[in-house]
């Protein structure tokens, strides 16, 4: 018996999953979707990544060199490529520019 209705939390809000579910069932989805940081929100911050293709890093608006840490990574059926500061600790920003 297919339910009429799911019922989750933010951790199942896959929109693609959601989607094929709807479409090939009629099952209503209510998931939230995770509110992801826009590049607006941080630009409102005083926050902005600057992408060097030739050394493939990114440089962060406090100066920072954010280095490939994992090429390819698979994280609720997404892939990208994962940037991490080695030296974010003291940053005045980061609060404002992580969780």
């Amino acid at each position: 018996m297919v339910p009429s209705e799911i019922i989750a939390d933010t951790g199942y809000g896959n929109l693609n999953q959601i989607k094929e579910i709807e479409e090939t069932s009629g099952t209503n989805c209510i998931i939230p979707i995770q509110k992801l940081i826009s590049k607006k929100q941080y630009k409102a911050n005083g926050i902005e990544f600057i992408y060097d293709g030739q050394n493939d890093q990114y440089t962060c608006s406090n100066n920072k060199k954010l280095r490939l840490h994992q090429a390819n990574k698979k994280y609720r059926n997404n892939v990208y490529n994962d940037y991490k500061c080695d030296d974010c600790g003291n940053c005045p920003l980061r609060n404002k520019c992580t969780k």
